[in-house]
């Protein structure tokens, strides 16, 4: 059974235009999961995706947005993609700093 969780969150970023359409007070569906064995990206890929991950839970999420990369370049029209990462200590946990600034 899925909790009902209702609340507020404050957008602070248009980045990429994934967030254009909404105004304030708009109302945004959220899943939240534990460890799912479904755990994937939405079938129809010209779905936008939002991820919010931090630590070594960046390993699957900097997967999902590879294989959107790799759409692109197969010529395939995907959603846009906006990923927020946060950690407590950047030596420690920001595992793929030197990759990020070499790609």
């Amino acid at each position: 059974m899925t909790p009902d969780i209702k609340g507020n969150i404050d957008i602070c970023t248009t980045r990429e235009g994934i967030l254009e359409d909404f105004s304030p007070g708009d109302s945004v569906s959220l899943a939240i999961r534990r460890n799912a064995v479904n755990f994937h990206l939405p079938a129809d890929i010209s779905n936008p995706i939002v991820i919010f991950c931090a630590g070594s839970g960046l390993a699957p999420m900097r997967g999902f947005i590879q294989e959107r990369a790799e759409q692109i370049k197969a010529g395939k029209k995907v959603g846009k993609a906006l990923l927020f990462f946060g950690c407590r200590d950047p030596e420690r946990d920001f595992l793929y700093y030197h990759d990020e600034l070499a790609g």
